[in-house]
């Protein structure tokens, strides 16, 4: 008679237990309630997607970070991130509503990386996406959702860094400088 196998957690994922799990649901109630009062609304999208989703938006060399199999001859994958699932559900559903679309969301993601210190195969991601919208009055706004949820969190030393070109252009060009000087 064989002994039983050790069960173990796959290499590269965490078992998150108390208080720990309580803390980082505290940390995503605070987050999600802070999107709700700017106006984003909550949506769940499928933890599994169809991988050209994610190929589309990256390319092939993503292909080596997903977890992806073949089934019944589609190829499928566990998400890597909210974005591209958010945009395919709005996509599919939300496209006839007044812009702009305000959607924000939290789950699980997997990627197959090499394991590191503090970095896991699996993680929550919690976000949003103002979809419509454009300019620097949308970019004001996704910021200032930005550093009023580090400051919910009670991050109090942090550095907001821009470093768009576009925006440097446009304010060289109001100004009526030489683009040329950057």
């Amino acid at each position: 008679m064989s002994r039983p196998t050790r069960l173990e957690r796959v290499k590269g994922t965490n078992d998150v237990l108390p208080p720990t799990a309580k803390h980082e649901r505290d940390v995503e109630d605070r987050l999600l309630s802070l999107f709700a009062g700017f106006g984003y609304r909550f949506l769940t999208v499928p933890v599994l997607e169809h991988t050209d989703l994610y190929l589309r938006k990256a390319g092939e060399d993503t292909l080596a970070r997903l977890y992806s199999f073949t089934y019944q001859n589609r190829k499928l994958s566990l998400r890597p991130e909210l974005t591209a699932s958010v945009v395919r559900a709005y996509v599919e559903h939300l496209q006839t509503a007044p812009l702009p679309v305000r959607l924000c969301y939290s789950g699980p993601v997997f990627r197959y990386e090499s394991p590191q210190r503090s970095r896991f195969r699996q993680f929550t991601q919690t976000g949003l996406e103002l979809l419509g919208a454009s300019g620097p009055t949308a970019d004001a706004e996704v910021l200032a959702v930005a550093l009023q949820g580090l400051d919910a969190l009670g991050v109090r030393q942090y550095r907001l860094v821009i470093g768009h070109i576009g925006v440097l252009l446009a304010m060289l060009r109001s100004l009526e400088l030489d683009e040329r000087l950057v």
